[in-house]
């Protein structure tokens, strides 16, 4: 079965792949993070990670991995944002390691968007370090 996506009809570009990874975090906590990260960084104030896009095109395909399991019942959630409002690109963990995987969602961004990613943390629950990553379809 073919899905149908806004990458249809598109002209793209080669997709690049955009890892990231960041430090666990206490439960009952939202912090915001961005692509690469790699002095695992992440802020409650989102203004310190937000990344401008220095062109057009689509994020889809997010995976995550974290190196705890969270706890019965306790789930964290990975949301791509957009100008800071989150995007139905989203991998929620449940009481897992991973890994979780969203094919389903696609953004399209313009350039000069802001994007960065969001960790929700439920009460209790605690998370290693995520390691994970994402497409980028730039638009030609």
């Amino acid at each position: 079965m073919t899905r149908t996506t806004i990458l249809s009809g598109k002209r793209l570009q080669n997709p690049v792949l955009l890892p990231f990874s960041r430090v666990g975090q206490t439960g009952g906590t939202t912090l915001y993070f961005s692509f690469g990260n790699n002095n695992y960084s992440r802020q409650a104030d989102e203004t310190c990670e937000l990344v401008p896009m220095p062109r057009a095109g689509i994020f889809c395909n997010l995976a995550v991995y974290s190196q705890l399991a969270q706890g019965a019942g306790k789930t964290s959630t990975v949301t791509l944002r957009k100008n800071r409002a989150d995007t139905a690109v989203t991998v929620s963990l449940t009481n897992s390691t991973g890994p979780g995987y969203d094919f389903t969602h696609e953004v399209e961004v313009a350039k000069g968007d802001l994007i960065s990613f969001s960790v929700i943390i439920s009460t209790a629950a605690t998370m290693g370090e995520i390691h994970g990553s994402i497409e980028f379809h730039p638009l030609g």
